[in-house]
């Protein structure tokens, strides 16, 4: 075989196999690449909160409220309100506390958290929470005069709400859609005979 006849014959099939493999792995970067941004989403609310900080910010909480007799299970009164901003300790245990629920509101904004990932686990506490400081928030606000104070938090509490009461009637729904599919069959059954 000579040079002329492998240049002619061979050279081409081989480009086009380097080529092939060359688009091939190029397809596969970005499929590589989709993934990682799925999973990076999914695993970034881990990097937004700590949940052993979380923890301790929840049970230190706890601690300054019972020492100021303020109740954590309610929504906080205007009295109550005063007292916290009046203790620093206190003050500063319900910013910390707060200021992590607003990172988390502005990584979800952002879009760097996935958003159904983060509703899954920490909607209800978010919710419930942005209920419980709502009128010290507004004190805050108004305090430093910034009605954007905690604002990430507000919106993504609101906005999970939403979500919550709108999965709420669904879910009725469909348990009246298969309760009544249960009451067709048990009927159907009783006109058979079964």
């Amino acid at each position: 075989m000579t040079l002329e006849i492998f240049a002619r014959d061979y050279v081409p099939l081989i480009q086009a196999s380097v080529m092939t493999l060359g688009l091939l792995s190029i397809a596969a970067l970005w499929y590589q690449i989709r993934e990682s941004r799925k999973w990076n989403k999914l695993n970034s609310p881990s990097l937004f909160i700590d949940v052993e900080r979380s923890g301790r910010l929840h049970s230190a909480l706890r601690r300054e409220f019972d020492r100021i007799s303020v109740s954590y299970k309610e929504y906080i009164s205007d009295g109550n309100v005063k007292k916290i901003l009046n203790d620093p300790d206190a003050r500063s245990t319900a910013d910390a506390l707060l200021n992590d629920l607003e990172n988390l509101g502005a990584a979800v904004s952002m879009g760097t958290i996935d958003e159904n990932a983060a509703y899954a686990v920490h909607s209800a506490r978010v919710a419930r929470l942005h209920k419980i400081f709502k009128e010290y928030i507004n004190a805050i606000r108004e305090e430093y005069e910034d009605p954007e104070v905690f604002i990430e938090l507000e919106k993504i509490a609101l906005r999970w709400e939403l979500v919550h009461e709108k999965r709420v009637q669904e879910n009725k729904k469909n348990i009246e859609k298969m309760q009544e599919k249960i009451r067709e069959k048990q009927g159907a059954r009783k006109i058979i005979g079964k």
